[in-house]
């Protein structure tokens, strides 16, 4: 791209550009002088860029617009475990949580924190571990948890001072009671209970995210783990139960959004046909907007459909890998029928 062009660039879009160059620069910089690690050389161009404008507010609130302005062209929801964790532990006026989802922020590397918690997915485990790295190098103690760290403990243990294993509805608040009491443990692992319901989960803390830079800032959860074992799928392998929230809760959860629309972001909230009805009844005089995910069976029972389009339905992501039967069949999808 030249430099005439770039300059006629929306700012947000000229700032990225610029952005890239200069992140580009110190790439080769590193490089040049033998510096091969990939993880490491994400964070020192990221605390490089970030120590070259610490002092530029304008800087900053161009970096803020970009980032906000990249995360709507990609389509985001905002995630919940962050802020499900800030429930957990209540309204305790002696914890004070900052979180920051690097898809619309830059991760605050000098933030004087006293504890790092850090959600870890399979495609960031990379640059998840090299910020536990270089929060650890600070004296801050790191706790990693997340679907990565379910399935690949050992790994993961050697980059944190404690890793959380499973869902944290119990365990989060005894690791922060730990913290307190200055007796952090390695590893905490929630017993899973066989039952068909969850235990009651708080209301998300949604005051604590940012709201720009979403398309859907407002997720709700209504059931966990999928009553199918695709072989492509981790949630039958974090997730060994397929369970359902009290639908109070859930109901709950819809009436405090302070919004009339969110995101239900279960893998298949209609599998239990039952239960999906009798939760969408429950929303209907809600009068909110919604989507989520769904398999090709939504429109099996036109009862359910009919309730999903008068609780507020307004779109599905349905997952159509192939077209060949014998393919669907090959990866556990027999219920996907291509006729």
């Amino acid at each position: 791209m030249s430099r005439r062009v770039v300059d006629h660039l929306p700012d947000h879009m000229k700032f990225g550009y610029e952005r890239v160059l200069e992140e580009r620069a110190i790439r080769a910089r590193l490089i040049a002088e033998g510096h091969d690690d990939n993880a490491w050389l994400i964070m020192t161009i990221a605390r490089e860029v970030e120590k070259a404008h610490a002092n530029d507010i304008a800087w900053r609130d161009k970096q803020r617009i970009w980032a906000a302005d990249q995360a709507v062209r990609s389509a985001r929801e905002a995630p919940l475990t962050l802020t499900t964790l800030a429930a957990l532990t209540g309204d305790d006026p002696d914890i004070e949580y900052r979180l920051v989802d690097e898809s619309v922020d830059a991760v605050p590397l000098d933030y004087p924190a006293d504890l790092v918690g850090i959600s870890v997915l399979t495609g960031t485990a990379k640059r998840c571990y090299a910020l536990a790295d270089h929060f650890r190098s600070k004296g801050i103690p790191v706790v990693l948890g997340g679907t990565h760290v379910a399935m690949m403990p050992e790994e993961a243990r050697t980059y944190a001072d404690s890793i959380v294993i499973g869902m944290a509805d119990a365990t989060w608040p005894a690791l922060i009671a730990d913290v307190r009491d200055g007796k952090l443990a390695r590893e905490y692992r929630e017993t899973p209970t066989m039952d068909g319901y969850t235990p009651s989960i708080p209301t998300p803390r949604w005051d604590l995210q940012r709201h720009s830079g979403y398309m859907m800032p407002y997720v709700v959860q209504a059931t966990r783990g999928c009553m199918h074992v695709c072989d492509f799928c981790a949630v039958p392998v974090v997730w060994k139960k397929f369970q359902r929230r009290p639908i109070a809760d859930v109901i709950r959860d819809i009436k405090a959004i302070p919004s009339r629309r969110f995101v239900i972001n279960d893998v298949s909230p209609t599998d239990d046909v039952e239960y999906a009805k009798e939760l969408f009844r429950a929303m209907i005089p809600l009068k909110k907007k919604w989507g989520g995910l769904a398999t090709s069976k939504v429109t099996d029972d036109p009862e359910l459909f009919d309730l999903l389009v008068k609780s507020g339905c307004q779109f599905l992501l349905i997952g159509l890998e192939s077209v060949s039967q014998d393919a669907l069949n090959s990866i556990h999808k027999r219920f996907n029928k291509t006729d």
